[in-house]
Formats: C-alpha cells, sequence, structure tokens
C-alpha cells in the first residue's frame, strides 16, 4: 500500500500542544545506539520506504559505522 505519511502529522502526548513527535530529526536514535545495543536490540528498523537510493544507502552507512564503532571501542570510545 501507499505510505500515508503519519510522520508528518501533529500528535500530542497528554494533552499538551501538538508538535511534530515523528519527524525525521526526531527518529534519529545514532546518539542512543549504546543503550539500544546495551539493550539487546541487534537488528533496526530504519526508515526508507519511498526515499532516494542515496539517502538510504547513507543512512544504513551511517548506523552500519557506528554500530561497528560501539562494538569496537565500547561505550568510552563511542
Amino acid at each position: 500500500g501507499q505510505c500515508a505519511q503519519p510522520c508528518r502529522l501533529p500528535y500530542s502526548v497528554e494533552g499538551g500542544r501538538p508538535c511534530d513527535l515523528m519527524s525525521l530529526k526526531d527518529l534519529c536514535t545514532i546518539d542512543l545506539l549504546p543503550e539500544l545495543m546495551e539493550a539487546g536490540i541487534d537488528s533496526f528498523k530504519i526508515e526508507g520506504r519511498m526515499k532516494q537510493p542515496d539517502y538510504v544507502y547513507t543512512v544504513t552507512s551511517l548506523y552500519r559505522k557506528y554500530a561497528d564503532l560501539y562494538c569496537q571501542k565500547g561505550r568510552a570510545g563511542y
């Protein structure tokens, strides 16, 4: 099916001001990668549907780079 783009809709939490909670900038978890990996997550869903191949390649490459960096040097070297 076609993407309904729910990430572009405004949401509010507990009656707060509506905002773009699922914007692409907010979904970037590179900074959280050590915590996610320590929690046992070893597979990540990276958005890329209906994106240009260059975008998907860049995002995937960055997550691979930083996941490898964390595995090699741990949290101190991340």
